[in-house]
């Protein structure tokens, strides 16, 4: 994913902080997360950060972007979120799609009052050139209604 696409994420409200660590089987586990790390002069490659590497380059002012996983783009595209499928292997033209939420059309109002068991639902579809790009892209849709 490209550095614009991911500050569109950071503006539009996407979660920055690492992943949440976990105790298992008597171990705890503290993951990382990717960032890239966005300079005046130039963005670093990307780095990885716990946690706590993450609140401290917060307090020493670090402007930390996220690189997200597919799983927590999905997550924050919400419970509508139905599918991900490639469209094109040519083009690499991935499409995500979740449904929004019931339409309540004079249209959906008719069809529904006649066939109640019709689900009457507005979609949110998004493309990309990779499975990311396209739930972020969906995601970025979503929380922009909001």
């Amino acid at each position: 994913m490209d550095i614009k696409l991911l500050e569109k994420l950071k503006k539009a409200g996407f979660p920055q902080e690492p992943k949440a660590g976990f105790e298992e089987g008597g171990f705890v586990y503290e993951p990382t997360s990717e960032y890239i790390l966005v300079k005046e002069e130039a963005c670093s490659p990307k780095v990885r950060a716990t946690l706590i590497d993450w609140k401290n380059g917060i307090a020493r002012g670090d402007n930390l972007i996220k690189i997200p996983t597919l799983e927590e783009l999905i997550d924050w595209c919400g419970d509508g979120f139905l599918c991900l499928e490639l469209q094109c292997p040519f083009e690499g033209k991935w499409i995500a799609q979740t449904k929004t939420h019931e339409c309540d059309c004079k249209k959906c109002k008719k069809i529904l009052k006649e066939n109640p068991e019709h689900l009457a639902v507005n979609w949110e579809v998004a493309e990309g050139k990779t499975p990311k790009e396209a739930v972020a892209r969906l995601g970025l849709a979503l929380h922009e209604e909001v």
